[in-house]
């Protein structure tokens, strides 16, 4: 056959090379994790339960940073149907050290039996860029949320006892 001397070469996908090649190029440019600011806010949702209208509720949050931080701001963002019966919605702490945390509490009553989403921002300078962190809060879905993970890890723990 005319095509026995014929040189046999493998080939790769037309796409291998180029990808390889514009990954490579911008490999410096391209951030694959998200960058967290040294400054935290964690609300305790463990403390609160389903939020019903007419319920009084506390919500309690942490603020902390890894490094010592100054000039420290935490604000509560609150939706319509809830109304502060005691606290503040503004904190301010002009020193916060390494490691140490804060806590803030605000006391509310919810006029809805809708799910409200509460909000805790903390923001403090960093050179010359102001960083800050969010939070948030269900009334309503959290106690959802946290009964669905649960269903599912039971239901994946039935699942690999009934394969063995």
């Amino acid at each position: 056959s005319h095509l026995a001397n014929v040189p046999i070469e493998t080939r790769n996908p037309a796409s291998l090379q180029p990808r390889s090649e514009l990954k490579r190029l911008h490999e410096k440019l391209s951030v694959h994790q998200k960058i967290k600011p040294p400054i935290r806010i964690n609300i305790d949702k463990n403390l609160i339960g389903k939020i019903y209208a007419g319920d009084e509720f506390e919500v309690t949050a942490t603020v902390s940073s890894e490094v010592d931080t100054k000039n420290v701001k935490v604000e509560w963002s609150l939706p319509q149907y809830l109304q502060v019966i005691s606290g503040e919605l503004m904190h301010s702490f002009a020193e916060l050290k390494a490691g140490e945390q804060k806590t803030v509490r605000i006391s509310l009553i919810s006029h809805s039996e809708e799910n409200q989403q509460i909000h805790i921002f903390a923001s403090a300078p960093y050179g010359k860029q102001v960083l800050s962190a969010v939070d948030q809060f269900n009334t309503t879905d959290e106690e959802d949320i946290k009964n669905a993970k649960s269903d599912l890890v039971k239901r994946n723990l039935d699942y690999i006892d009934q394969s063995r």
